[in-house]
């Protein structure tokens, strides 16, 4: 009997020492938005049957989590209004995707490999990989679709969940939308160059320090 309690006890506390240990599943949070009123993105814009060199211009109006407004305006290469292209506010939700019509301008904040992009939504996050993103080297969620033998690649940065490039084909139409700039954090080389600058201000100062004392020390 004082074996069996003994048994069932210790059988309890690794029970209790497993339960302690597990780590519990990270909920995606659908309604994170990683974007501020004024915060702005700029893309290169391609599809099938339309001028080439037309840019895409988004910028965040408002925001009421998890939705948002953009505003989306189209530019010709020569720098002119694209009004074929259209554009103007539209609102859109990182909770559901709903307002994003081919383009998925933006998810919600902070999700990871194996999330959905949408709450409900069929499209899962193949990987969370670096990628480049307008200048920068950025920590990105990948979604690769195979689709009538095509594939699609789709990469939203992960921190604020803007859409940094994107690759559908729909039939004999292709979409190719690539970001080229941001306010939303610096190229790299701006950021090294920052870096670079502070640690010469440093070095200079430090020599300038030696030479004051060297020369004290002379007299």
């Amino acid at each position: 009997m004082r074996k069996n309690a003994a048994c069932l006890l210790v059988l309890f506390l690794t029970l209790l020492v497993t339960v302690a240990t597990i780590t519990p599943a990270r909920a995606a949070d659908y309604t994170r938005v990683g974007v501020k009123g004024g915060d702005w993105a700029k893309y290169s814009f391609s599809l099938t049957g339309y001028p080439h060199g037309v840019t895409m211009l988004v910028k965040v109006v408002n925001v009421t989590a998890p939705e948002l407004f953009l505003n989306m305006t189209f530019y010709n290469a020569d720098g002119s209004y694209n009004a074929t292209m259209g554009g103007g506010v539209f609102k859109v939700s990182v909770l559901d995707g709903s307002g994003m019509f081919m383009v998925f301008l933006i998810t919600a904040a902070g999700l990871a490999k194996d999330d959905a992009c949408y709450s409900g939504f069929p499209w899962i996050i193949n990987d969370t990989l670096s990628h480049p993103a307008a200048g920068a080297s950025r920590t990105c969620n990948h979604v690769v679709l195979i689709v009538g033998g095509k594939t699609d690649h789709v990469y939203w940065d992960q921190s604020t969940g803007i859409l940094v490039s994107l690759q559908l084909f729909v039939g004999l139409t292709s979409l190719n939308v690539t970001m080229t700039s941001t306010n939303l954090w610096l190229p790299d080389i701006v950021t090294y160059g920052i870096i670079g600058g502070i640690g010469a201000v440093i070095v200079i100062a430090a020599v300038v320090l030696l030479h004051r004392r060297g020369g004290r020390g002379r007299k």
